[in-house]
């Protein structure tokens, strides 16, 4: 590989570009004066190289000129002059050769064959080509474009902070040169520190990138400098990431262009909103705040002067006088609400109690007229409806069901009983009966006989049943009638279940006035209250 092709490919690097190498082409005629003929099976006819590979150092090629040198590198320029005969060595010294002009790599390929170099032929390989000379040391490459991108970003930050000290500007006089200052200060602190992380990030990334060419140089150049049966997948794959980091480049310099644009964007619009400020509402805006920071400092004054005249102590002992007037008060109106709360307890039980003796009042006043009802043996269902509403219970009431719809009175039951009673049946005396026993049962069936005050006698059953039903004393007549032999109260059956029915109603009235007058006198006292 030339030196053309050793500068194209690191283009990327810091080594020294090479200008292409300008060949001397004018024919150089060399006579050599043939000497004794060596023998050809004698050691010494070992047939002389060619010239040298292509890929040979610079050394071994004849170089008319260098244009010119690297731009950013020490010029490099060539000595070697045009061959002449007193170069040629002393090996071809047995035969003549005219040179035209420099061999082509394929015509020094081809040679070398026929010469018998190389394993094939059992030749001696040619003598490996001295090394290059080294490359001047350039400096680095400049990295123009991250200075560009700092001073963009630079100028954006900058434009950020005009813009933000735009508020400001409309603040009170005596602050604002104050406030300008703090503003420069961060605005410069933030250019500097962003600056100073750009610049680092983009240098960093040139140096990734300069580091990857400069290897993919290197491989490059391992791969000119191997012999021509190199393996060609190893220079397939170098091209290949050449070709990536190429286009991986492009794209770094395309997300740069865009960062640069939009930042050129954002100076833009910050130098618009500098540009629409009016200095006239600017300077109107100011002279507003001077006005209010001097009504705000008169306020001041006054307040400061009407705080002066105000005498602390005596405001002071007004507040403990006051506040020991409302302690004082506050125990008054605790007091009272007490005193309402118990008022409100004490009426609250008087009107429970109040309700209470209006229910049993009205209790007590139904039974009275079922009462009257029953004596004069009425119907009375109506009065039963109205104690059940009134809440008593059904059981309470459940013996008056059966004389509800009315019963004889006792007046009436006495006379139907005296009937009945003379046609009693006559009782068979014992067999033992003595004659009189047997006499007395034969006057009993003529008439009765009762003692001189109206009582009968405690061996007229009959007779007690009467008595009893003629001073409405119900009780004792149904016991009275219990007392009957079987065949009288078998004669007298309806008399007896009617006496049954009244006196179990009787009875159960009598309970029920004496329940409720219990409940009444248990009511607690109200005359008197209230207050």
């Amino acid at each position: 590989m030339t030196d053309e092709n050793s500068g194209s490919v690191g283009s990327g690097r810091s080594r020294p570009r090479r200008e292409p190498v300008t060949l001397d082409q004018k024919p150089l005629s060399v006579t050599v004066t043939p000497s004794a003929k060596p023998d050809e099976g004698s050691p010494d006819s070992t047939p002389v190289a060619d010239p040298a590979p292509a890929d040979a150092a610079p050394a071994e090629e004849t170089v008319a000129a260098v244009s010119e040198a690297p731009v950013d590198s020490a010029p490099e320029t060539s000595g070697t002059a045009p061959l002449t005969p007193d170069d040629v060595p002393a090996e071809d010294a047995g035969r003549q050769t005219v040179i035209e002009e420099e061999a082509s790599p394929q015509d020094n390929a081809a040679t070398r064959q026929e010469a018998g170099y190389g394993a094939g032929n059992g030749g001696a390989e040619p003598p490996p080509p001295p090394p290059p000379p080294p490359p001047a040391s350039a400096p680095a490459p400049r990295s123009s474009l991250g200075g560009v991108l700092i001073a963009l970003i630079a100028g954006g930050i900058a434009g950020a902070g005009v813009s933000a000290a735009v508020p400001y500007l409309f603040g009170p006089q005596a602050q604002q040169e104050q406030r300008i200052a703090a503003i420069e200060e961060t605005a410069a602190a933030r250019v500097a520190q962003e600056t100073g992380t750009l610049h680092a990030a983009v240098v960093d990334r040139v140096a990734t990138l300069e580091r990857q060419l400069e290897e993919l140089a290197r491989r490059t150049d391992d791969v000119s400098a191997s012999p021509s049966g190199a393996d060609n997948e190893t220079v397939d794959a170098l091209r290949a990431d050449v070709t990536r980091f190429s286009d991986a480049f492009g794209l770094e310099k395309e997300e740069i262009g865009r960062q640069v644009a939009a930042v050129g964007e954002r100076i833009g619009t910050v130098e618009q909103t500098i540009t629409e400020l009016d200095p006239a509402r600017i300077k109107q805006a100011l002279g507003e705040g001077a006005s209010l920071n001097q009504r705000l400092t008169g306020l001041e004054e006054t307040v400061r002067t009407k705080i002066g005249g105000i005498d602390l102590d005596r405001l002071a002992a007004a507040a403990d006088t006051q506040a020991g007037e409302i302690a004082r008060l506050a125990t008054r109106v605790a007091a009272t609400e007490g005193a309402v709360a118990e008022t409100e307890r004490r009426e609250q039980a008087v009107t429970a109690a109040l309700g209470q003796r209006v229910v049993i009042v009205t209790r007590l006043a139904v039974l009275e007229r079922l009462a009257s009802a029953l004596t004069r043996g009425q119907n009375y269902t109506a009065e039963l409806d109205t104690l059940t509403r009134l809440g008593i219970d059904a059981t309470s009431l459940s013996p008056l069901h059966g004389a509800a719809n009315g019963v004889a009175v006792p007046a009436s039951l006495a006379a139907s009983f005296s009937n009945a009673s003379a046609s009693f049946p006559i009782e068979e005396l014992p067999p033992d009966a003595g004659i009189v026993e047997r006499l007395a049962a034969s006057a009993s069936r003529i008439v009765r006989i009762s003692s001189v005050d109206g009582e009968p006698s405690s061996s007229d059953v009959a007779g007690q049943v009467e008595a009893a039903l003629r001073r409405n004393d119900t009780a004792a007549a149904l016991a009275a009638w219990r007392n009957l032999p079987e065949q009288a109260r078998a004669h007298t059956q309806a008399l007896g279940e009617t006496l049954e029915k009244r006196a179990a109603a009787e009875t159960a009235l009598s309970s029920l006035i004496n329940q409720q007058i219990k409940a009444l006198e248990a009511l607690p006292a109200t005359s008197g209250q209230g207050g």
